[in-house]
């Protein structure tokens, strides 16, 4: 007998488990994540019980999630978003960018990977969004912290472009940025002028009791994105993980709170 339903509804983390043994561990981070299965795709929610017992903030999400469950099981296939992913750009291709979005005027969404802490932080990517599906990495260093460009002439434009661009008129978009990216680009003598928005900043005005991490409003914003907030770890960390891992983590990053910002 072959079983083959639209939806598979795992209730908890060890339901989960037992269909998708490779899924990343924790419930309250795979909740409301569409994960594909050998028997159909797989929507897992938290379990009544741990709603129930002391963790009332979850049911307005449970309810949530059981609204999607009525919704995906009219399907089969997962549609997730196919994305158009510049991962290993050239000068030219930044520089092209930017002054396409400044004249434009268009909006977009930058997220930042670092390593190192406080005075020794060193920035490793900044990514830049600006649709559902499209968005640039911009390198500054490679896996192991070599850097990315092969002159400093090539850096120094580089780091011209991304001036350029955080200092234009455009309306730039952020998760958690007023707390972390912004600050560390100050630090690194770039400006990043208004308008401003902070994604986690507008869901704390807008759902207080809410979780406000970017994996959550991922979840329940665009929910056409595979859950990837666990890759670069299981890879090596920001030093060490593989560089496509890396910077397709950072575009999904951007993807996700240009997405957030709209919804």
């Amino acid at each position: 007998l072959t079983i083959k339903p639209n939806l598979i509804v795992p209730v908890g983390d060890v339901a989960l488990k037992a269909i998708l043994p490779s899924a990343p561990s924790g419930i309250t981070s795979t909740r409301g994540f569409m994960f594909n299965s050998p028997w159909g795709k797989v929507l897992p929610i938290i379990h009544p019980s741990f709603v129930a017992h002391g963790n009332p903030e979850f049911w307005a999400i449970t309810v949530f999630d059981l609204s999607r469950v009525r919704e995906e099981a009219n399907t089969r296939p997962i549609e997730y978003i196919k994305p158009n992913f510049v991962i290993s750009p050239t000068v030219n291709q930044i520089g092209c960018l930017v002054s396409h979005l400044i004249n434009t005027k268009s909006k977009f969404s930058f997220d930042i990977e670092t390593i190192g802490r406080e005075e020794s932080i060193n920035l490793v990517c900044i990514g830049i969004a600006y649709s559902h599906t499209e968005a640039m990495c911009i390198p500054l260093l490679k896996r192991g912290g070599y850097p990315y460009w092969d002159s400093s002439v090539e850096e120094e434009h580089v780091w011209q472009f991304i001036s350029d661009l955080l200092s234009s008129d455009c309306k730039k978009i952020t998760q958690n940025g007023f707390t972390f990216d912004i600050p560390v680009l100050l630090d690194l003598g770039l400006k990043v002028e208004p308008p401003v928005t902070d994604t986690l900043v507008k869901h704390h005005v807008v759902a207080t009791e809410l979780p406000h991490s970017l994996e959550f409003l991922t979840s329940i914003y665009a929910p056409k994105i595979q859950h990837y907030k666990t890759v670069v770890r299981t890879a090596g960390g920001m030093l060490w993980a593989d560089d496509k891992i890396l910077r397709e983590y950072n575009l999904w990053d951007g993807l996700a709170t240009y997405i957030a910002d709209e919804e």
